[in-house]
């Protein structure tokens, strides 16, 4: 009996440890300065999960159970969804560490072995889940919105066939998708860094917020026999000073974590194997909480030296209000609505080089397929010499009727601060009155340009506004009232006659003056 007990012990230890270093977490705030008094605050979580072919058992005790099932079933190599409110200011702010359209967009690769019909299935399937899980709005089936980018997505050699793209710029971000969200961190809110988000209405205060999960599956050998999964939850926000600070003087103010947050950090999450918090002040701003390591401007503070001395974690900033602009980002890309008429319309896209050496770049747009697009109207136009220019590749999908949109790829090489625009021509399509959305006069969504930039071996991504244009749109009020009218008229005729037709005549003897005396006494 006592052997019994030892090998069920010894068994559940293995099982334990495995289980231990089969996973891992760590957490990371990074904070930038930005020009005009505001702060760039970039949250960053990791779970890995370790895992092999051979392995019989499924723990999810750490890992989100739900995005482990959901890239199994689908057969999910690497996984992208960005939500995001405001528009990151580039020519003000520099690049983020992380970029986002305005909306939402969502992308995934899927494995080789699939046939496309599968892999087609496989991700109709994969965001109708995604879309309950974060309550989200994406139904693409309704709404046909998915490309296939040949060169925009994936820096390496994977099958670009089996990656599957969508953009959702009318996607609206509120607590309802933040919430899941938080839920899938090991601690949620109520230890670490996770910490500041209890007060979600705050959060939704700010310029810009974005939230992103990225899921990866990498692999440690060529057959994939041993490989573990990377999750990256990332959360962006891109606060005003002035609107919580208290002002020191005429250049300074200060302000700490729970002028923006309404929280503080009082607890460390217990699976954390890292929490840091990174304040990069680069001369301007100042705190004087002492950091567990400094280099340059930039203040370290590892949570679990400093919490073991503290009470929490609440550092005071005092901040200059007037800062030198961020650094550009390497290229700067407008878009516009040009020559406007009845019938159609103009797309323009400017791209300027804001480096000093040429830049290689791939344009990638997707259009609705209710927007009728003209390859042949395509102009590529060197702005400052006002010449057309060649591009190294153009790539042009057209789209189907309630099937697919359009899409084209461009490979550019642009020339030192050098301007080029991009123009298309496309027609208004019409819809069936009941494609139209319940929100038709608010207008309808065209994505927003992609910009890929390859640096160093690592794609860095841009992206344009998203431009909303109007359809031709039938009087929705006559239908109203004709559904009105009729089914007052078949109520009307319809209840009549029913009523003349069904109806029972039955004659009844009056009663005698017994009979109402003994009626009167039962009531």
């Amino acid at each position: 009996m006592r052997l019994k007990n030892f090998i069920f012990l010894l068994y559940l230890l293995i099982n334990l440890t495995n289980g231990l270093f089969a996973y891992s977490f760590e957490e990371k705030l990074s904070l930038n300065i930005l020009p005009n008094s505001n702060v760039y605050f970039h949250f960053e979580f990791e779970s890995k999960w370790f895992k092999s072919v051979k392995s019989r058992t499924e723990n999810f005790h750490n890992f989100p159970k739900i995005i482990g099932d959901l890239v199994s079933k689908f057969d999910i190599d690497e996984l992208s969804l960005s939500l995001s409110q405001g528009k990151w200011k580039h020519n003000q702010w520099g690049m983020p560490v992380v970029s986002a359209p305005s909306g939402g967009e969502l992308w995934a690769s899927f494995k080789d072995q699939a046939s496309q019909n599968i892999i087609d299935s496989n991700w109709l399937q994969s965001s109708r889940a995604i879309s309950g899980l974060f309550g989200l709005s994406i139904n693409l089936e309704e709404n046909p919105n998915t490309a296939i980018p040949t060169f925009s997505i994936l820096s390496d050699t994977r099958n670009s066939s089996n990656i599957r793209y969508a953009s959702i710029p009318n996607e609206i971000v509120c607590t309802e998708n933040l919430t899941p969200w938080i839920k899938l961190l090991p601690c949620a809110k109520s230890k670490g860094l996770a910490q500041l988000f209890k007060n979600a209405p705050k959060l939704f205060e700010s310029h810009y917020f974005m939230i992103n999960l990225n899921f990866k599956r990498i692999c440690a050998d060529s057959a994939c026999s041993n490989f573990h999964f990377d999750l990256r939850q990332i959360l962006s926000l891109v606060n005003n000073a002035d609107l919580v600070t208290r002002q020191l003087n005429d250049q300074e103010s200060t302000w700490s974590f729970n002028n923006f947050f309404q929280n503080k950090i009082t607890g460390l999450c217990p699976v954390a194997q890292q929490s840091m918090v990174i304040l990069n002040l680069e001369r301007k701003a100042k705190t004087t909480l002492i950091p567990t390591s400094k280099s340059g401007e930039s203040y370290s503070y590892n949570l679990k030296e400093f919490l073991k001395t503290s009470k929490e974690f609440n550092p005071t900033i005092v901040q200059q209000r007037q800062v030198e602009l961020s650094r550009a980002s390497p290229i700067s890309i407008h878009r516009f609505i040009t020559d406007k008429n009845e019938i159609n319309f103009g797309i323009k896209t400017v791209i300027k080089n804001e480096n000093n050496e040429e830049t290689s770049v791939i344009y990638f747009d997707t259009i609705p397929w209710y927007f009728r697009v003209y390859v042949s109207s395509l102009r590529v136009k060197d702005v400052e010499r006002n010449l057309d220019f060649k591009p190294e590749l153009i790539s042009f999908k057209p789209g189907l009727d309630r099937q697919k949109p359009h899409q084209i790829e461009i490979k550019l090489n642009l020339r030192p601060r050098g301007v080029y625009s991009i123009y298309l021509r496309a027609d208004f399509g019409y819809l069936k009155w009941d494609e139209f959305p319940p929100d038709v006069n608010h207008g309808f969504y065209i994505n927003p340009v992609l910009v890929t930039i390859n640096q160093n071996g690592q794609n860095t991504k841009i992206y344009s506004e998203p431009l909303l244009m109007n359809l031709p749109t039938p009087d929705f009020s006559m239908p109203y009232n004709v559904i009105c009218l009729t089914c007052t008229v078949i109520a009307i005729g319809f209840g009549s006659l029913h009523n003349f037709t069904t109806r029972k005549f039955k004659f009844i003897q009056p009663k005698t003056l017994i009979e109402k005396i003994k009626t009167f006494f039962k009531k």
